[in-house]
């Protein structure tokens, strides 16, 4: 009982030690395939004097098509397998799933119907590059709406060739797609520019700008952004280039660039512009404070740093305990048995010793003697009847 407690307590920080080293950690999964897994890939060509920044021409499979029109874009199928594949080109249906857009087995969309492709179902030779047309025809009369489903290529192996592949959920991979129902102001693009602010990251300084899309397409935004400084007349930083992911209706986009080492804290002039196709937005933030006083993950990294190290120093102390807290009751138990092992022997002496002594005493116990001689009887004593003498005189 009494080596219980260090015991325990040994215990205890090498279980703090283990999970302070693992929960840092994170854990991702994937839930489709990519077209590199496959050896495949799409890349969408840019329609003929269009940016990429025009919602019906750009480098996305996106559409805003009124009703009884048609829209169509080019893409290019990229092998870079060593076999040749059957490659099969289909619009699915997605859902939403905790925010994400992700592929639904069990629903249907009607761009599926709407939309065909030339070629379909071809052979890709290996390391080869094929074009495809996708046309999208709307019927008249459809619903003013938009869908979000996705482009679907699905490869498999060629005839006479060994599959390639042995999981079946991997030969297919989703490119996501919009198609916009109606006009332009029908389905519009809008989006605001809300702030501009600095901040710290592992990479350094950043500048964050602030974007929220009100319209109800999604936006892949390319802008600029300048400073003119309000302390130091004639210091301007930029224009600086800046390009969004996509931002999908309804939703806010934080887009960062790398601060220029000439930025530094203070108060600033900044105009920003944004463009999605002929959709563009400006705003000036006059006498902003620009302030990098977030998060220093120099600092973070360094606490970390030093947490995991304290962390080891404990690990390897708790283990230096409990070997030493073993070793000393290994001590005591050998301690144990070499005194009862001795007094066992002692015991066993001891017992030899008595048992010699008895035999030594039954040995040398003496004969009883007698008076008498060997043939002759011994009879009573003879009793003297002569008076005594008188004394002299």
């Amino acid at each position: 009982m009494r080596h219980l407690l260090p015991t325990r307590l040994a215990y205890a920080l090498a279980a703090f030690c283990l999970a302070l080293g693992v929960g840092s950690g994170s854990v991702l999964a994937a839930n489709a395939a990519t077209g590199d897994s496959l050896g495949i890939s799409v890349q969408v060509e840019l329609a003929a004097g269009k940016s990429a920044t025009n919602l019906n021409g750009n480098n996305k499979l996106w559409f805003v098509i009124k009703p009884g029109g048609r829209g169509e874009r080019s893409f290019l199928v990229r092998s870079s397998s060593n076999l040749s594949q059957r490659i099969t080109l289909k619009v699915a249906a997605r859902k939403q799933v905790n925010g994400d857009l992700q592929l639904d087995p069990t629903g249907k969309t009607p761009v599926g119907a709407w939309a065909a492709f030339s070629p379909n179902g071809f052979i890709l030779p290996a390391h080869s590059v094929h074009r495809v047309r996708m046309v999208i025809h709307v019927p008249r009369g459809a619903a003013i709406t938009s869908y979000q489903p996705a482009l679907l290529v699905q490869a498999s192996a060629a005839t006479g060739q060994k599959a390639q592949y042995s999981v079946p959920t991997a030969l297919q991979f989703a490119q996501g797609m919009f198609v916009g129902v109606g006009t332009s102001k029908q389905i519009p693009i809008g989006f605001s520019i809300d702030d501009v602010y600095g901040q710290n990251s592992v990479n350094g300084h950043q500048i964050v700008i602030g974007l929220t899309n009100r319209g109800k397409t999604p936006l892949a935004l390319s802008g600029t952004i300048q400073f003119s400084s309000v302390a130091f007349q004639g210091l301007t930083i930029g224009p600086l280039n800046f390009i969004t992911q996509t931002i999908q209706p309804g939703a806010v986009m934080h887009a960062t660039i790398p601060a220029p080492a000439k930025l530094t804290e203070g108060q600033w002039n900044v105009y920003v512009e944004a463009s999605q196709g002929e959709v563009k937005e400006t705003k000036t933030f006059q006498g902003k404070a620009i302030s990098f006083r977030g998060t220093d993950y120099l600092l973070v990294s360094l606490y970390a740093g030093g947490a995991i190290l304290l962390s080891l120093i404990i690990a390897l102390v708790s283990i230096r305990i409990l070997r030493e807290i073993r070793a000393k009751e290994q001590r005591e138990r050998d301690e144990a048995e070499r005194v009862e092992t001795e007094r066992e022997a002692e015991r066993a002496r001891l017992a030899a010793l008595e048992a010699e002594l008895a035999r030594l005493q039954a040995k040398s116990k003496p004969r009883e003697k007698t008076e008498s001689k060997p043939g002759k009887k011994a009879g009573p004593k003879k009793v003297s009847t002569r008076k005594p003498k008188p004394p002299a005189d």
